[in-house]
This record gives C-alpha cells, sequence and structure tokens, in this order.
C-alpha cells in the first residue's frame, strides 16, 4: 500500500485538497517496526506523528519494581 492509498483512508485527511495532499505526501514515509519496538520513552520529544495502518500499539509505564502497568491498547480500525 502506498502512502496515497494509506492517507486516503484516514478521516484525519479528508478536508484536504490535492496540493495539501501530495505536501504531506511528500514529507511521509511508511515505518514498520518490530513486534516488541518501543516508539517513544515518557519524557522523550518527537517531532514526529503517527498514524497505525496495521497492527496493535500497547501503551504501558514501568512501576519502581520495573514491572509493566498497561495503560492502554490501541488497534487499527477499519476507520482511523
Amino acid at each position: 500500500m502506498n502512502i496515497l492509498e494509506i492517507i486516503k483512508k484516514i478521516s484525519f485527511f479528508n478536508h484536504l485538497n490535492n496540493d495539501q495532499i501530495d505536501l504531506i505526501i511528500s514529507i511521509s514515509r511508511v515505518a514498520k517496526h518490530h513486534k516488541k519496538s518501543i516508539l517513544y520513552h515518557e519524557n522523550f520529544t518527537n517531532k514526529n506523528l503517527l498514524f497505525l495502518v496495521k497492527g496493535l500499539v500497547e501503551i504501558y509505564k514501568i512501576d519502581k519494581f520495573n514491572n509493566k502497568e498497561p495503560l492502554a491498547d490501541y488497534k487499527k480500525q477499519p476507520v482511523i
């Protein structure tokens, strides 16, 4: 699936005209992450915006005993 196909499926971009979509495409990339990859850490500043196209994202924090405390799970939905 190419970036244009992905963008057309994300309702967040529905109001954009073709020039705006072309701009988004020019600064976008599709990234595949391995299972168990860490995308963000607490207090980490990132300038990227991620959209889940396929898979599952788990959000959790690590307690003082190094245990995972689940906060949320996000699955790719048919209408993002």
